[in-house]
């Protein structure tokens, strides 16, 4: 599929506690609404951070979602075809005059207040699932679990006790996991969640030759929603031909026809 001559779109949803409001290319009174995006993806486990501008919103929209906003979504692709790129819980709210500019900027962070208020207690007898286990921790996180080919191996041998942040725990079983979209993800070490490549080529949206690192390759391209870290990836280019697995993934643009570009990090596979 090719993107380079694709309408791009893009559209946040904000959260409130009984309540979402979809804030797209036009505010409440039929203007143009901007919005501009960073949102950076890692297979690291601290919340992956993004942080998004809304211009010229009404005062009264802007102030509520200083005081009540708990979350937001973004979406974004081509000729209206949106998905998911981004899903956060609201760390900070500033809103501010820029020249004529009134500016909404907020700040989230991908499965923050799991990540830092979720509490697991709980006792294993010997020989219990690892996999049960994890599970378990997930459900205590509230957050639901995408796992790659022999991610979690393995039984408990002895009993065992896990009392504290369901993040401190999770990390005993398995040192490499991570939030993605609001998911927990969990993959063997140096291996993809998913088999399926996403080919990444000049007619794919590729826009510079990717920089070859010394563990793998550096990419700039114009966005694929379906990327994210541990996403395999056949590259094809004059100067890089191979699969590699995303570490990093960054979006950042705008949805009024400026840039919407991706920037990955991904080290060899195999």
């Amino acid at each position: 599929m090719s993107y380079q001559f694709w309408l791009t779109s893009a559209y946040l949803i904000v959260i409130f506690p009984n309540e979402e409001l979809r804030f797209d290319r036009r505010d409440e009174d039929g203007r143009m609404l901007a919005v501009d995006f960073d949102v950076k993806h890692t297979n690291s486990k601290e919340p992956s951070v993004g942080n998004f501008a809304i211009y010229n919103l009404a005062e009264e929209t802007r102030k509520r979602i200083a005081s009540d906003a708990i979350g937001l979504r973004f979406y974004g692709g081509y000729d209206g075809m949106e998905k998911l790129l981004y899903s956060g819980s609201i760390e900070r709210v500033i809103n501010k005059r820029q020249s004529v500019d009134y500016v909404t900027e907020i700040r989230c962070g991908d499965g923050f207040r799991e990540f830092t208020k979720s509490v697991t207690s709980r006792t294993y007898a010997s020989g219990v699932d690892k996999q049960t286990i994890v599970n378990d921790i997930a459900s205590d996180m509230g957050l639901p679990l995408k796992l790659g080919k022999d991610a979690v191996k393995g039984v408990l041998n002895g009993s065992k006790t896990l009392d504290g942040l369901s993040k401190d725990v999770l990390t005993e079983l398995v040192p490499e996991w991570s939030i993605v979209d609001g998911e927990i993800n969990i993959a063997a070490q140096g291996q993809p969640i998913s088999n399926v490549a996403a080919v990444i080529k000049s007619d794919t949206g590729l826009l510079e030759s990717p920089s070859i690192t010394e563990k793998g390759v550096n990419i700039k391209a114009q966005i694929d929603p379906d990327i994210r870290p541990r996403s395999l990836l056949q590259v094809e280019s004059e100067s890089v031909n191979g699969l590699y697995v995303v570490q990093s993934i960054q979006f950042v643009g705008n949805n009024y026809g400026g840039a919407f570009d991706m920037n990955i990090e991904a080290v060899s596979y195999g």
